[in-house]
């Protein structure tokens, strides 16, 4: 394996930002694992605590030929930025939301700082990746004058297998044992040992259409994604129903549960022949209707991974 991971204090409070980290650790792991390159994630960068009174960074990504600080940002509707000094907002029927970078007016201005200071420091010539997920809404309208500034890049986080493929730093070249000593030496960080973090299941969301075959999907710990009718959407559950919105649902990890929250869906979930409102609890294997509560809704259900010498139920209840 070609990928390195890092810690440099322990993981965020925030779980947003956990999810986030874990997701894009889990893309690297599986797209860069079979690579012949090195890679180096470093995660939470937190220098507050010593002299240096850095930004703090939620990752800093090491590659053959580019160093890029990573910053995670959680929307599911559309950017709207005019200017890159400008407020940034997310729009949607109900208004409009600011997206600020930390104390900044937005991502980019943050971003701008964030870069001056640790490529002094680093002395390294650094890009910014600001990775919204679960994506980048295609209807954003950012800014322009983004085009011109090649080292920001403002993508969804699983779109990073393309960044790490476009993003090239002229006359800069990295191997596996100086991105170990800018981890270590450098940044006084500890190995990463996620393995298991990484590739354990959870367990396996069922999702039964009218006129379509039974699929599951596996669920992996601090997972988090949306199930919605949209082709333009990253949905990772994608259906076919006139009544399901485009963006329906917003399924997440939390603890050892996982949740449904109705993303101000049309038609709605239903349990039990409610409607729900904000975020609930998806018991195992019960019954959730997305759109309808009548009996040829699409349904799905949550069944914890149980040992492979246990027998479970795997039926939803209804």
């Amino acid at each position: 394996m070609t990928v390195s991971f890092y810690l440099h204090t322990p993981l965020p409070d925030n779980l947003n930002e956990r999810r986030a980290l874990i997701q894009v650790t889990r893309l690297l792991y599986k797209q860069e694992s079979a690579s012949e390159s090195p890679y180096t994630l470093i995660a939470n960068i937190d220098t507050q605590k010593n002299a240096l009174q850095l930004p703090q960074l939620d990752a800093l990504l090491l590659g053959p030929k580019f160093a890029a600080i990573l910053e995670f940002k959680s929307y599911f509707d559309p950017i709207i930025g005019q200017h890159l000094t400008g407020n940034w907002f997310a729009s949607n029927r109900k208004g409009r939301q600011p997206v600020r970078g930390g104390s900044y007016r937005n991502p980019f201005l943050q971003a701008k700082n964030a870069r001056q200071k640790w490529q002094d420091w680093l002395s390294l010539p650094l890009n910014v990746f600001v990775l919204f997920y679960p994506y980048l809404h295609p209807q954003s309208k950012l800014p322009v004058e983004l085009d011109t500034n090649y080292w920001f890049s403002a993508q969804s986080h699983n779109e990073l297998k393309t960044l790490l493929i476009s993003t090239v730093s002229p006359d800069f070249e990295q191997n596996a044992s100086q991105q170990h000593h800018i981890a270590t030496n450098i940044l006084h960080s500890k190995k990463w040992n996620l393995k298991s973090l990484l590739t354990q299941i959870a367990g396996y969301l069922h999702v039964l259409e009218p006129g379509q075959l039974l699929v599951r999907y596996p669920v992996y710990p601090l997972d988090s994604f949306t199930i919605g009718r949209s082709t333009r959407v990253n949905n990772r559950v994608r259906l076919h129903s006139p009544q399901i919105s485009a963006i329906h649902a917003h399924l997440f990890m939390q603890d050892d549960e996982l949740h449904i929250e109705d993303l101000s869906s049309k038609n709605g979930i239903y349990i039990n022949n409610q409607r729900q409102d904000g975020y609930v609890k998806m018991h195992a294997n019960q019954a959730i209707l997305l759109g309808t509560n009548s009996p040829d809704a699409p349904r799905i259900w949550f069944t914890p991974f149980t040992p492979p010498n246990i027998t479970t139920k795997t039926l939803p209840t209804y």
